[in-house]
C-alpha cells in the first residue's frame, strides 16, 4: 500500500485539477476564465430576468390561465344551460302533445255529439215528415171514401131507379153507405 505525504498528495491533487482543466478546455473550447465570465453572465441574467421580467411573465402566464379556466368554465355553464334547454324544450314538446290530443279529443266528442244530434234532428225530420204524410194519405183516403160513397149513392140510386122504373128522391130515401162499406168489408174478408 502506498502511503502518500502531504506534499505528494498536494502536487498530484493540482496535477489531475489542471489535466481536468486542460480536458474541459480542449473538449469546450474554452478556458476556465471565459468558463467562469460565461457562468457569472448567466447568473446575472437569470437574475435580472428573475427581478425584471419574471413576475410580468407569471403575470401574464396566471391572466392567460385564468382567462382559460373562466372560458372553460363559461362553456360548461353554456352546456349546462343548454341541455337544461332542451330538456324544457322536450317537457314543453310533451306539454303540447298532451295539449294538443286533448283538443283532438274534445274535437271529436263534440263531432260526435253534434253527429248524435244531427241524426237525432234527421229522424224527427223523418218522423214528423212521415207523419205528416201519413195524415195527407188519411186525407186523401178519407176524401177519396166520401167521394166513392156519393159514387157509390149515385150509383145505387141510378139503380134503383133503373129497377123500379120511377124516379126515387134521394132526400126521401137515405142509402146508410157505412153500413154497407162494413158489409162489403165483412164479405171481403170472408172470402
Amino acid at each position: 500500500m502506498l502511503i502518500l505525504g502531504w506534499d505528494e498528495f498536494s502536487e498530484k491533487a493540482r496535477n489531475l485539477v489542471h489535466y481536468g482543466i486542460r480536458l474541459i478546455e480542449d473538449g469546450l473550447g474554452i478556458t476556465l476564465t471565459e468558463m467562469l465570465i460565461q457562468l457569472c453572465a448567466t447568473l446575472v441574467l437569470f437574475l435580472v430576468v428573475r427581478f425584471f421580467v419574471w413576475n410580468k411573465v407569471t403575470a401574464i402566464l396566471d391572466a392567460r390561465k385564468k382567462k382559460v379556466r373562466d372560458a372553460l368554465q363559461s362553456r360548461d355553464e353554456a352546456i349546462k344551460a343548454h341541455d337544461e334547454l332542451i330538456q324544457e324544450n322536450e317537457k314543453e314538446r310533451e306539454k303540447l302533445k298532451l295539449d294538443a290530443n286533448k283538443i283532438v279529443e274534445n274535437a271529436k266528442q263534440k263531432s260526435y255529439i253534434e253527429a248524435e244530434q244531427i241524426i237525432k234532428d234527421a229522424e224527427l225530420e223523418a218522423k214528423q215528415k212521415i207523419e205528416s204524410a201519413e195524415k195527407e194519405i188519411q186525407i186523401m183516403i178519407s176524401e177519396s171514401e166520401e167521394e166513392m160513397k156519393k159514387e157509390m149513392v149515385n150509383v145505387a140510386y141510378e139503380m134503383a131507379e133503373a129497377i123500379v122504373q120511377k124516379e126515387i128522391e134521394k132526400e126521401q130515401y137515405p142509402l146508410n153507405v157505412d153500413e154497407f162499406m162494413k158489409k162489403v168489408h165483412a164479405d171481403d174478408k170472408n172470402s
